[in-house]
């Protein structure tokens, strides 16, 4: 075992992982450290492989894994959500060793890992790789068509209605062909979805990567934790709406209801390892952020038995209650009778144990497998009698997304105005970044950004105007750069955009560099002689520029675009709201037009004329003069 101090950069990431592209090994990767993870481990060079397959002795099976761990080896690797299934004998009689192509449980044996120490890691300047067009899948498709689905959701409702269960997790396959660089493809899911049970592992045959945000159960000097997900809402744009939808989920009473199911299904199957009276639920209903939803999740604590064996720990809890359904048994009877193929790894667990019994297992949701081209992710959910299959069927194809996004790197941006030595409107760019830092979960130090800007404006002019661009990464690190602000020419001429914005997308709401279209229309106005360009969103209202947001002038009020039209909380917009000299207001491309005044507006300019010009008025020749920005 070896402790490191490493910067986690993706091109580090990828130098860990490169020994598992052509040889067995496991890395579990805490993509998103909390104050419970804050370690990740890699394990190469086997010294053994052991696995279990339908048939073996199972008794064998666990006391090898014992022996080895007794003798100072760790294991770690995974355990398919079928070997569940050997602990009952009802369970047992429906495994069919012709269908299971998939070990029931793979550990590798281990001298020791490679830990990287979370608290340690030191932040790095060149944090992304460029991972495009290194990988690509085809073929994409779910194994059960939505009449399929239909028809095993109505048969799922006749067993709840007969009270043979009370809810039902009940999983499709997505399939698809994958052909690419498969470390470079990892790279960029643990980009998509950053948990704190990620891993990737080659078992000889198969590239299995999870992205799990879910602990199945940790154990540390006889103390054992399970941790159950159950509730699920989406995200907020904003903050504020963050705040809104946290406060949602945890006093909803359906998710309520369905976290309590699982908890009391778990804390009866701790109850047969722990000592008399020493289950305690530590907390219920807590909301969990995560970069795309909330989850709500409960934490039980109890302490192990005496003696307690490994196989004891597995047959008392193993699969998770949150992926099967209550009751348990019951349950996973009826999930045999509907779904078409076993799930192999997706919902069973994957951790490790190490010779002191330290150990630590995720419920591995968001899980694929990739052999030989083909790649398989299970997606699923919990159905209950009020569920709706088309919405449902829809939901599963969403888990699946994300297997095809490409999410990009991004900075935070903040322009601020500083002249005659003072930066204008300081503390309300510095809340807005806090905001957004927030909600994007960077960790950012205000009081030493006050110190860099004040000592960044020691070398700059008191006679000159400055615009001064803030650059935040997502480690919070932070860097600063002047230009001298030029005159420009007034009425500014702006044209309006045929491009619809989406309200929904939460990257209007924020000042990043995820700006591709706004840098797109902008580039094209500027050629075509306009200094800006005005966005409409898919219900037709005015929302925003580039670079601006927009006022009208009638009667002698402001009037701007409701934030909820999707639209960045413009810092002077802000203070204009907030001093009573704005209003907001919904507008239309007619209130435009019929305006008295029209002023775009930033912080660094102030409020300046502008004149919409549209296509039909439009002259030929080029309007504006480029290169007076």
């Amino acid at each position: 075992m070896k402790e490191v101090v490493l910067s986690l950069s993706e091109k580090k990431i990828l130098n860990l992982i490169s020994p598992l592209k052509d040889s067995p090994g496991v890395f579990l990767d805490t993509n998103y450290p909390d104050k419970e993870n804050l370690k990740s481990y890699l394990f190469i060079r086997p010294v053994k492989i052991l696995l279990y397959r339908l048939g073996q002795d199972l008794e064998s099976f666990f006391k090898e894994v014992e022996s080895f761990l007794n003798k100072g080896f760790w294991a770690c690797g995974y355990f398919s959500y079928e070997f569940g299934y050997l602990f009952e004998l009802n369970l047992e009689r429906l495994l069919n060793s012709s269908q299971l192509k998939f070990p029931l449980a793979w550990l590798g044996v281990f001298k020791g890992p490679l830990i990287i120490e979370h608290k340690k890691v030191r932040p790095s300047s060149n944090f992304y790789l460029t991972l495009d067009n290194s990988f690509k899948l085809t073929k994409a498709n779910l194994n059960m068509t939505l009449s399929e689905y239909t028809q095993a959701v109505k048969r799922i409702k006749n067993y709840l209605k007969k009270g043979d269960t009370y809810q039902v997790n009940f999983t499709l396959k997505y399939k698809a062909k994958f052909s690419g660089d498969i470390l470079k493809f990892y790279l960029q899911l643990r980009r998509n979805q950053p948990t704190p049970y990620s891993c990737f592992i080659n078992d000889g045959k198969n590239y299995i990567f999870s992205f799990s945000p879910e602990l199945f159960f940790r154990i540390n000097r006889n103390n054992i934790l399970v941790k159950p997900m159950k509730g699920t809402h989406k995200r907020g744009r904003f903050l504020e709406e963050d705040d809104f939808y946290a406060r949602f989920l945890r006093n909803d009473p359906k998710n309520r209801a369905e976290n309590l199911m699982i908890v009391d299904l778990l804390r009866n199957d701790l109850g047969k390892i722990a000592k008399p009276g020493s289950v305690k639920v530590e907390s219920l209903f807590a909301v969990e952020k995560y970069p795309t939803l909330f989850q709500m999740t409960s934490t039980i604590k109890a302490k192990l038995k005496r003696n307690t064996s490994l196989k004891d720990i597995f047959k008392a809890l193993y699969p998770s209650g949150s992926v099967t359904g209550a009751p348990k048994i019951r349950t996973m009877q009826i999930i045999k009778s509907l779904e078409k193929e076993p799930r192999y790894i997706y919902t069973g667990s994957i951790g490790f144990i190490s010779p002191e019994r330290v150990s630590c297992f995720n419920v591995a949701i968001r899980t694929l497998v990739i052999r030989r081209g083909s790649l398989e992710l299970g997606v699923g959910g919990g159905i209950v009698y009020d569920s709706q299959p088309q919405r449902e069927y829809q939901e599963c194809l969403l888990k699946a997304s994300f297997l095809e996004k490409r999410e990009q790197p991004f900075f935070l941006i903040e322009s601020l105005l500083y002249q005659q030595g003072k930066f204008w409107l300081l503390n309300y760019h510095l809340r807005r970044l806090k905001k957004s830092c927030q909600y994007f979960n960077i960790s950012l130090n205000l009081k030493e950004l006050r110190e860099k800007l004040n000592s960044f404006s020691k070398r700059l002019s008191f006679h000159q105007k400055y615009k001064i661009r803030l650059l935040v990464d997502n480690q919070g690190k932070v860097k600063i750069s002047s230009a001298v602000i030029r005159k420009i020419k007034e009425p500014l001429l702006v044209k309006i955009s045929s491009e619809k914005t989406d309200p929904q997308n939460p990257f209007l709401y924020h000042k990043t560099t995820c700006r591709q279209l706004y840098e797109q229309e902008k580039k094209k106005a500027r050629l075509s002689g306009f200094f800006e360009v005005i966005f409409t969103n898919k219900k037709g209202q005015i929302t925003e520029g580039t670079i601006s947001n927009i006022f009208l002038l009638n009667r002698n009020k402001f009037y701007t675009p409701s934030l909820n039209c999707g639209l960045l909380g413009g810092v002077l917009r802000e203070h204009l709201l907030k001093t009573k000299k704005a209003q907001e207001k919904n507008i239309y491309l007619d209130d435009l037009l019929k305006a008295k005044r029209v002023f775009l507006g930033n912080s660094v300019r102030g409020l300046i004329p502008a004149r919409i010009i549209l296509e039909k008025d439009r002259q030929d020749g080029r309007i504006y003069e480029e290169g007076k920005s």
